[in-house]
């Protein structure tokens, strides 16, 4: 899993590193506030190509979830899930807008894996 910067200063100053995780063995997606990228191995295991591959982004770095193959987060619009085939929502919209509206602080949810039920919690 790609670690992120745990320093307040880099927080304070609006450049806190969010997570990402490994998607399968040449690729890992880097999730940010304002994109999400997928990087892939080129030729040699040191040399990355960066793809953006949406414009959408984590609310907070607490919300994005590791799980085997797939990366989880949430977005403004609702929880989301990267691939190596790129970005999906997850549930249908109108679940989305509810699990949205319920939240009194989305800044404050985090998530984490569940290995024995194999489910993503928020």
């Amino acid at each position: 899993m790609i670690q992120r910067s745990n320093d307040a200063k880099d927080k304070a100053a609006g450049t806190w590193e969010f997570p990402g995780g490994t998607l399968n063995d040449g690729q890992a997606a880097i999730i940010q506030r304002a994109a999400v990228r997928i990087l892939s191995v080129t030729g040699t295991e040191r040399i990355f190509r960066s793809d953006k591959v949406s414009e959408s982004g984590a609310i907070s770095p607490e919300c994005i979830v590791q799980a085997p193959g797939a990366v989880y987060f949430i977005d403004t619009s609702g929880p989301q899930i990267v691939t190596s085939q790129g970005v999906a929502p997850i549930g249908d919209n109108k679940i989305a807008r509810t699990f949205m509206a319920s939240l009194e602080d989305a800044e404050a949810v985090s998530g984490a894996y569940d290995p024995e039920r194999k489910q993503v919690v928020w």
